[in-house]
């Protein structure tokens, strides 16, 4: 497998809960462009910006996302599911989502349920952070030291976070960090779009890049 030039594969340091699925990560950004990294807890990305999540169920390959920022502004972004066909051959268009995709027990969601997660955070990208990507990941997978000397992020952005608990501890961090900040969060927008679950206390389950 060959990526394209300014295709970054990536793996999160705390994975989103998935169903039994395995997930591969890809990032894209319009070549001489950088992510902004001025509020180290909220990167905002340029527009063209491109992150891709395929969805891996029972060895069966059923499902590719694509987040696609379309604007200058927070809000713009498009975010879209291809269902891949049983041959594997190709991946096609799939606004409404499906149910049981390939014979296995994956769903897929409609696109205009995204913002259920994606609308809670700011950046409206999950899982593509300092906290995520400051790590010793896996040979392949895109790091902070990686992406800062390909000039996509600043010399600024700390390349190791370490966090103050035992390893369990920061397990359990991380999976609140991963899978629940992006509601409970006292930065959230409050009204863009639907969400999946619309908490009425601001608890704040993240973990911060910075003091």
């Amino acid at each position: 497998e060959v990526l394209a030039d300014g295709v970054w594969a990536y793996e999160p340091r705390f994975e989103l809960w998935t169903d039994g699925a395995t997930k591969r990560r890809w990032f894209s950004i319009p070549e001489g462009e950088v992510v902004d990294t001025t509020d180290m807890d909220q990167w905002r990305f340029p527009e063209g910006t491109k992150l891709f999540k395929e969805f891996t169920r029972d060895g069966v390959r059923v499902e590719t996302r694509i987040l696609l920022k379309t604007g200058p502004e927070d809000g713009d972004w498009s975010a879209s599911a291809y269902l891949w066909a049983e041959d594997q051959s190709d991946a096609y268009l799939a606004p409404e989502g499906g149910d049981n995709q390939l014979g296995t027990e994956h769903d897929v969601p409609p696109a205009a349920d995204c913002a259920g997660c994606h609308g809670g955070r700011a950046s409206r990208v999950l899982g593509f952070s300092a906290v995520q990507l400051a790590w010793d990941a896996p040979e392949g997978s895109a790091t902070v030291i990686a992406l800062k000397a390909a000039g996509v992020l600043a010399a600024s952005v700390p390349e190791e976070i370490a966090l103050p608990a035992s390893e369990q501890d920061v397990e359990a961090l991380g999976y609140l960090h991963a899978n629940c900040s992006h509601c409970h969060n006292t930065t959230r927008p409050v009204s863009d779009g639907p969400r999946c679950y619309d908490p009425q206390e601001n608890f704040d389950f993240g973990i911060p890049a910075t003091g």
